[in-house]
């Protein structure tokens, strides 16, 4: 089966130093280059990270707050965790439907993962353990993010908001709205949180 890339590509200087066409010849390059499962490739202004090993497209990718490993979330309804350096795949965990969004704690020890299947999974960065899957949204999430002191959850579906306590897994509050109208799009799509917020 064809693994998937996964390109990060980072502007290292001013915006427009480095022409489209340019860009995506590099890009094609880094990809041909990837067999061994991440290279990364620095040159004019672009740093590229091809990284291979989800068999469907990559929903979802983040830095870890330390910037040595990468999250990504895909729809093979997987998470996986790569040494930047390396390239090595450090684990990778499961859910039963597309992850659409993966999101680091700020400490960088857990992740957390939003997944069409309704749930949020919480992961042990270091080990890739499961920790615990808060169950309660009714249609699939889209996006899933800690409060900028990693005392809470956020998740985001079609038609909820919810706030988790990840030591826990309580579910501290809902926000929803009625479906029983015709909603062509989800009510969320990305979620955020104030660099200062305590709470939502």
């Amino acid at each position: 089966m064809k693994k998937v890339a996964l390109l990060l590509v980072v502007a290292l200087t001013a915006a427009g130093c480095v022409s489209q066409d340019d860009r995506a010849a590099r890009q094609d390059s880094a990809v041909k280059a990837a067999g061994r499962g991440l290279d990364v490739e620095a040159a004019e202004g672009i740093a590229v990270f091809p990284q291979l090993g989800h068999v469907e497209g990559i929903n979802s990718a983040v830095f870890s707050p330390n910037g040595n490993t990468i999250a990504s979330g895909s729809s093979d309804h997987t998470v996986k965790l790569w040494d930047i350096v390396t390239g090595r795949e450090l684990f990778t965990g499961r859910h039963s439907n597309a992850v659409r969004s993966v999101a680091f704690s700020p400490d960088g020890k857990s992740i957390a993962s939003g997944s069409a299947d309704n749930t949020v999974k919480l992961w042990d960065a270091a080990s890739g353990r499961e920790i615990r899957t808060f169950s309660g949204h009714k249609l699939g999430l889209y996006s899933a993010v800690f409060s900028p002191d990693g005392k809470t959850i956020l998740s985001g579906s079609w038609n909820a908001i919810k706030l988790w306590d990840p030591e826990t897994g309580r579910e501290i509050r809902t926000i929803s709205r009625d479906l029983d109208g015709i909603y062509p799009w989800p009510l969320v799509q990305r979620l955020f949180f104030p660099p200062l917020a305590r709470d939502l």
